[in-house]
């Protein structure tokens, strides 16, 4: 279920007095991004996605309803059997072949390239890490029932680091906020 930004508001206004509500909101989504991006909780797997013979190149988007975008791919199966994820350095460049793929590497978040290049058609499904869209208007209920706390500081750290404001203090920024968010993203990822 999708909630709006406005839900970490009373969460983030108390610490931040006079902080206007779309500023709120803005810290709140980029502290979420950041969390999303480094501590990688929120989890997706993909519907089986059709593959076509000749075709080694797929991208995973979603939908404008679904304001979330792919940082990184987990795993991937093929006909349900696991491939391996090949490293820059184990990767064929210039092999152009066709055959039952061997392996994937991530070309950028959410872009998968197959190799060799598939002969025969199967379906892929994967497993990824999301992080909201940078112009999402919502983002899932789970981060503040969840990670409430954790957005909170990030938002109160980049809130209060700004210079001639009344809700300004960029000694506490830096000095509480912000470690506090770089704990509750730690303690995110165990």
């Amino acid at each position: 279920m999708l909630i709006s930004w406005s839900g970490f508001i009373d969460l983030i206004a108390p610490s931040a007095k006079g902080a206007p509500s779309g500023l709120i909101m803005d810290a709140a989504r980029q502290a979420a991004i950041q969390l999303c991006e480094k501590a990688r909780v929120w989890g997706w797997t993909s519907r089986k996605t059709p593959v076509e013979p000749g075709l080694g190149r797929y991208v995973f988007r979603f939908e404008p309803e679904v304001p979330a975008r792919v940082v990184g791919v987990r795993s991937l199966r093929l006909d349900c059997v696991p491939l391996p994820c090949a490293q820059r350095a184990d990767w064929p460049y210039g092999d152009e072949r066709s055959g039952s793929p061997e392996m994937w590497r991530e070309e950028q978040p959410g872009v998968i390239v197959l190799w060799p290049v598939p002969r025969k058609e199967g379906t892929l499904l994967v497993v990824a890490d999301l992080a909201p869209a940078h112009d999402a208007p919502a983002c899932p209920e789970f981060l503040l029932r969840d990670y409430g706390e954790a957005v909170k500081w990030g938002a109160l750290a980049d809130l209060t680091n700004t210079f001639g404001q009344a809700w300004s203090n960029p000694s506490i920024a830096n000095q509480i906020f912000a470690a506090e968010f770089k704990r509750a993203v730690a303690r995110a990822r165990i």
